[in-house]
């Protein structure tokens, strides 16, 4: 066997070990995946407040189709109203990044500390499992 070989065989190991300890979180793996994933419309959001203060604002064009169908039938446009609405729409846009933000890091943390509490308590359980013997023979290296 070849030294690469040997080295494939340890990282897949790891791998699989590090998948046994990581097993009962899936779910928080998968939450982790799917605010990650949400990240992308928000982040394209971002630009339309601007375009809706300069277009509706500024120059006096209708809203852009992607909005007005969240709009009311009555909502007359006029600049004022349609730069406050951009107000409003940045504002909106912003908190709802920082809330995905938020919740992601908090996932992330909590997923991953509970993963090296799993590691450390099965490295503690195989170290209590060590006898003193052992302990004697080896020495501290």
């Amino acid at each position: 066997m070849t030294a690469g070989k040997i080295s494939a065989n340890r990282d897949l190991a790891l791998y699989l070990r590090l998948f046994r300890w990581a097993r009962p979180y899936w779910a928080h793996l998968v939450g982790l995946f799917l605010l990650s994933l949400l990240a992308t419309p928000l982040a394209l959001l971002v630009p339309l407040p601007l375009k809706i203060a300069l277009d509706s604002g500024l120059d006096s064009k209708p809203l852009p189709h992607l909005i007005r169908a969240f709009v009311p039938a009555g909502f007359r446009l006029t600049p004022s109203s349609a730069l406050l609405f951009a107000v409003g729409l940045l504002i909106a846009v912003t908190i709802l990044t920082q809330v995905q933000t938020l919740a992601l890091s908090l996932l992330k943390t909590y997923a991953g500390e509970k993963v090296l509490l799993a590691f450390r308590s099965d490295l503690f359980r195989q170290m209590q499992r060590l006898s003193l013997a052992f302990n004697d023979v080896k020495g501290n290296r």
